[in-house]
């Protein structure tokens, strides 16, 4: 109910702004629209990634996992109003533009506005069927304990993981890279992908620390489920910090105008403060303090900071993408804010209904021993 109201508050407001500026409704659009659908698919990808390797951190929040991957079906219906509004955002899609400019005639077989909607009608059926598939199984195998159905989840993830790395990288470069045209970067689709799924690990911890007492879940989590959360986080967090570090030094050293002007577009103005705003609390804050033992066993403190990263990570989205609008109004940025209220609203609520309609715990998985990942020690 708290996910419904906030969206219809937040798109009654994003609504005003479109009778202000339809550009600026549209280039405030896509950042919310990048973080949430985001967020999707990295649950999506944690979840495909503990169907490989079958870890005990993935069994006690693949419920979890599953309905936020459920909800790349509204991330495809987000992604609709953004397909109106395409001439606003990409420079690439106005003929006189491309007239002028040879590097976009070159790149004019890949960018252009039919290919662009075919290639995300591709994506969004890709990342529907995985998490349709890996959902459904999922439920036969609690009902049939079926050793069959449970190899052909593992292979089906195995599969999905692959064709997953490559459809984020396409569709990273359609959505955000393609901002900015003449600009390109082979590191872009892998720091996308790790940021997406430090996203879903975050979510995941949070998620699992309000249902811990919650049965069945409450007979089965233990501190020893949160301290290996920690420990995937915190992997996550170096490489996206070496991604991000490896991209700005690849592109420093090689000191070409096409590639550099990506970072000075985010190096200015007020833009500036955001470089050491993500240094800071995207790694220095993130890697000590995961660094503690303790701190990966305290359910408030992994609680804490799984919801740092998430605001943190919002910031990131938006450093991403709003710089490249030079001449954002005001309007831009309130559109901007009150949709990632609103999608907010309404991944919350979808993801909330993914999540009720089944146990929280899978049952009968033959994959999975209890007494293998036995525990002495107390629930947190």
């Amino acid at each position: 109910r708290y996910g419904v109201g906030a969206a219809v508050v937040g798109a009654l407001a994003a609504v005003a702004g479109l009778f202000v500026s339809a550009e600026a409704f549209f280039q405030g659009y896509l950042a919310p629209f990048v973080f949430w659908s985001g967020l999707s698919l990295g649950c999506l990808a944690v979840l495909m990634l503990h169907h490989v390797v079958l870890g005990a951190w993935g069994h006690v929040t693949q419920r979890i996992l599953e309905a936020g991957a459920l909800t790349v079906g509204l991330a495809a219906v987000l992604f609709v109003p953004l397909a109106f509004g395409l001439p606003y955002v990409y420079e690439w899609t106005h003929p006189e533009v491309v007239a002028e400019d040879p590097v976009l005639q070159h790149k004019q077989f890949y960018l252009n506005t039919p290919f662009f909607l075919i290639r995300a009608v591709l994506y969004f059926a890709v990342w529907g069927a995985l998490a349709y598939f890996l959902r459904r199984w999922s439920v036969r195998v609690d009902a049939t304990g079926d050793p069959a159905l449970a190899t052909r989840l593992r292979r089906f993830a195995t599969g999905g993981i692959v064709a997953h790395v490559l459809l984020i990288t396409f569709a990273s470069t359609d959505w955000v890279m393609s901002l900015d045209p003449h600009w390109f970067s082979t590191i872009f689709g892998w720091l996308i992908l790790v940021s997406q799924m430090l996203t879903g690990l975050a979510l995941a911890v949070l998620v699992l620390a309000a249902t811990r007492h919650v049965a069945p879940l409450d007979e089965q989590v233990t501190v020893t489920h949160f301290h290996d959360y920690g420990n995937l986080i915190l992997t996550f967090v170096i490489l996206w910090t070496y991604l991000m570090f490896m991209q700005y030094f690849i592109i420093w050293v090689g000191d070409i105008p096409e590639e550099i002007v990506w970072y000075i577009d985010r190096q200015a103005g007020a833009w500036s403060w955001i470089v050491p705003i993500l240094i800071v609390l995207h790694f220095v804050i993130p890697f000590f303090v995961l660094l503690s033992r303790r701190s990966k066993r305290s359910v408030r403190a992994l609680s804490a900071l799984a919801a740092g990263l998430l605001v943190v990570h919002t910031v990131y989205v938006v450093w991403l993408v709003l710089p490249s609008f030079q001449e954002a109004i005001a309007a831009t940025y309130g559109v901007a804010a009150a949709l990632f209220v609103g999608m907010g609203g309404a991944w919350v609520a979808v993801f909330a209904w993914a999540l009720g309609r089944h146990p929280l715990l899978p049952q009968n998985d033959p994959r999975y021993d209890p007494s293998r990942h036995a525990t002495a020690e107390a629930n947190p």
